[in-house]
């Protein structure tokens, strides 16, 4: 505001506003007719209001700013640094230093914030600015202030008007809802009802005006309700409430409580009651004490079938429901909730009805999720009126009557809810009772589902628990027959005999990884012509079983028409089955079974399988490690060759070899010439590789039937069955073969074999020990002649 301008027109300017506030009553709407007002007469080009609602300051007028400056600016949290301050310091804060990028780009210079109050509380805040960068003069800062306190005020009163206006929006609700009746008696008669108390007693208003209250009331409750109204009348302290049973038109009885005071009406005293229906609490005691009976009983049940059809039926013999559905999720679904419905037990359904329901197979995963939004949420169930329901009018079972309050395509779903969230539901119709579902009439069904979802849980944990001892028993039972197999043949064979008799299928085969491929290493088929047998080589992605391979994953095919991936091997196959044999992270190979009928295996069937597998996986393992230990334990470390602790296991076999067919046996004892040199002169790690050298070249020249042994140091011992007088042969075989590695292996001395001989024959009756100390004896002698010194 320019210096010049004198107080009267300050009055005038604060005069303007306060007309400005008189306005309206919506904060909104006030905060811009202040704005309007206070901006041009102080000569600023920026204001904006700010109220506090919950957390939050929420810009709800403004003037002057930009709509980009205005969309960042819309809310701020409550401890905003000045805003924030403003509000809990109750003074105005005068600022002209802007970091924010927003005001910048605005050009704002300087701006002050003021505190919005009224009757001691916060409300908001006000502020106002400008871009010119003249800072506001003490006059115009005291007539901004008194213009806050204006607005303050005129903002209590808008919140004192809205409050008073939902005081009566209440109150207008409270006298107009059917839900509610409420009366006024005077001079015994009744002067007022509302729908309410016409929707309670049956009758229509104008049965009800004149006519004596008592008529209404049960014969045995009366004298108390004329001795209540009295009192009341007389001035008298009474009760505030109390009970009695009322009779509607149809004679029915209800349960009410009434809230009563004495009013003057008219001009004259009268007796204003408020009537609340209670019947359906009388209904829900009776209801609770019948389910928790039901409870009891099924809590005890081990049996998660009878606990459902229990359920249905205890909701149609005692609750206020004529039809009852109870569906369980998959409880290996994770979480259930998302599973399908594996069961469904009913009651009061007829047999066409439930054969209906049944066919569709439960509610889908996806329509559970349209079904159980807040939206239609009441406590912990959830009530879907007909014309809200989310899904095709196909699903679910048609009611069959309608009530005041449920229509026969409404839908009410009452959880089962367990440790792991949603694991079933309850589906309910036909109420008897004329009204939509409330939480008096759900919190007994409530509790009971939670009851029955406990009794389900424990009950399929112990169904589990019995279905994991019989795999346990089943598992050590086919584990103990595959340790009965020696041989990598004859286990995989032996597996498909298991699975012959534990499952039904017409073809199956045991593949073992071989390199880049799957070899069959067993099958089994009672189907003529089928194209792969022992032997068949599969490519590691070709098929079924190839994708098996390469996901590592069981595969279960209910049509193998619909599966582009499987590779025919028989034309009236239609369903198949693999699991991978794997052991840790090493795929061994993939068991697998084949069927002529769509659908043979379940997922019981994929379970025991692999389990199978896992079982065969380890038996193979077995049988690897056995046969690497017994390698280890007959072979010398060194050079690969047969030690001389497996030579007396194969000197007993072959002499009863021997004797049996009446063939002779022949020794060869050999021992290097000028070994010793080696070693002096190269160093012991020359020799090891000589003595496995020289090894190679005896396995290479000597019969296959021969086997040669290390015997000691640079000693070999070589055994000949069946020699025929052939050894000879082998002998100068091998000195020539050690001869030519000699002179290309870079020594200046010649490394030979001294060889000795010695025949066993079955007609000799000699011990194998005189023949093996001859064999020595003439290796020796052999040895003193070749290198000059003999014996």
């Amino acid at each position: 505001m320019p210096e010049n301008v004198n107080g009267n027109e300050e009055l005038a300017t604060l005069a303007a506003v306060g007309r400005a506030l008189t306005r309206t009553l919506e904060p909104a709407e006030l905060a811009g007719e202040a704005l309007a007002e206070l901006l041009p007469a102080l000569g600023l080009d920026l204001g904006a209001v700010y109220l506090l609602q919950g957390e939050e300051f929420v810009l709800v007028a403004q003037r002057g700013l930009s709509p980009e400056f205005a969309r960042a600016a819309a809310r701020h949290p409550k401890d905003h640094p000045i805003l924030g301050q403003v509000v809990r310091t109750g003074n105005p804060i005068a600022t002209d230093g802007f970091a924010s990028p927003h005001a910048i780009r605005e050009g704002i210079k300087h701006a002050v914030y003021f505190p919005l109050i009224a009757k001691g509380s916060p409300l908001g805040v006000l502020a106002v600015g400008h871009r010119s960068g003249r800072n506001l003069t003490p006059k115009e800062l005291v007539l901004l202030e008194a213009a806050v306190v204006q607005f303050g005020l005129a903002l209590g009163q808008a919140e004192a008007h809205r409050e008073a206006m939902e005081l009566l929006e209440r109150h207008k609700f409270l006298v107009e809802n059917e839900f509610v009746g409420i009366y006024v008696v005077q001079d015994g008669r009744l002067a007022y009802v509302n729908a309410g108390f016409c929707r309670m007693s049956g009758y229509a208003k104008e049965e009800l005006l004149g006519r004596d209250p008592l008529e209404l009331v049960h014969p045995e409750d009366r004298e108390r309700v004329r001795e209540s109204l009295a009192r009341r009348l007389r001035g008298e302290t009474a009760p505030p409430s109390y009970r009695f049973r009322g009779l509607r038109k149809d004679g029915s009885i209800a349960h009410v409580e009434v809230f009563a005071q004495r009013i003057t009406y008219g001009g004259q005293p009268a007796v204003q009651g408020i009537l609340h229906d209670v019947t359906w609490e009388a209904e829900a005691e009776r209801l609770r004490k019948s389910l928790l009976e039901v409870a009891g009983e099924i809590l005890a049940a081990g049996d998660v079938g009878h606990i459902l059809r229990r359920v249905a039926q205890a909701i149609v013999d005692h609750s206020p429901f004529q039809r009852a559905a109870v569906s369980l999720y998959d409880l290996t679904a994770e979480p259930p909730l998302a599973g399908p419905v594996v069961q469904v037990y009913s009651a009061g359904l007829t047999p066409a009805e439930e054969r209906e329901l049944l066919a569709q197979g439960g509610l889908s995963p996806q329509h559970r999720q349209a079904a159980f939004h807040e939206r239609f949420r009441i406590s912990c169930s959830y009530y879907i009126p007909h014309d809200e329901v989310p899904w095709e009018p196909t699903v679910g079972i048609p009611g069959r009557a309608s009530q005041d309050g449920w229509h026969p395509d409404d839908f009410l779903f009452i959880p089962l809810r367990g440790k792991r969230g949603i694991i079933g539901h309850i589906s309910v119709d036909d109420p008897t009772t004329p009204r939509a579902p409330t939480l008096g009439m759900l919190e007994p069904l409530e509790v009971f589902a939670d009851l029955a979802a406990v009794a389900v849980e424990r009950a399929a944990e112990l169904e589990e628990l019995r279905r994991h001892k019989e795999w346990l028993r089943g598992a050590f039972r086919i584990a103990q027959e595959l340790t009965r197999y020696p041989t990598l043949n004859e286990l995989v064979q032996g597996v498909l005999d298991i699975l012959k008799r534990e499952l039904r299928y017409e073809y199956g085969m045991v593949l073992l990884a071989d390199g880049d491929g799957l070899l069959v290493a067993a099958a089994d088929s009672s189907l003529p012509g089928r194209r792969f047998g022992v032997g068949h080589r599969f490519p590691l992605d070709q098929g079924i079983i190839g994708w098996v391979v390469e996901h590592r994953e069981p595969a279960l095919i209910n049509d193998v028409a619909h599966d582009p991936r499987y590779v025919i091997g028989h034309p009236d196959v239609r369903s198949e089955l693999a699991v991978p044999i794997q052991l840790g992270p090493e795929l061994i190979g993939v068991l697998n079974i084949e069927s002529t009928v769509r659908n043979r295996f379940r997922i019981e069937d994929q379970e025991f399988l692999s389990t199978v597998a896992s079982l065969l996986a380890v038996a193979i393992d077995v049988l690897r490690t056995r046969e690497e230990l017994k390698q280890i334990a007959i072979h010398d470390p060194l050079t690969g060759l047969y030690n001389r602790r497996y030579l007396t296991e194969v000197i007993e076999r072959e002499l009863e070899r021997s004797r049996r067919y009446g063939h002779p046996l022949t020794f060869l004892m050999l021992d290097l010439d000028h070994f010793r040199t080696v070693n002096n002169r190269f160093g012991h790690k020359r020799g090891d590789e000589v003595l496995r050298e020289i090894s190679d070249l005896l396995v290479k020249n000597v019969r296959s039937a021969d086997m040669v042994f290390r015997y000691g140091g640079d000693e070999f011992m070589v055994l000949m069955p069946e020699t025929g007088g052939r050894a000879e042969e082998v002998v100068a075989r091998l000195r020539e073969a050690v001869r030519e590695w000699s002179e290309s292996s870079g020594f200046d001395f010649e490394i030979g074999i001294s060889v000795g001989m010695s025949v066993w024959r079955p007609a000799d009756g000699r011990r194998v020990e005189d023949v093996l100390e001859e064999a020595d004896h003439r290796m020796y002698l052999d040895k003193g002649y070749r290198l000059g010194h003999p014996g």
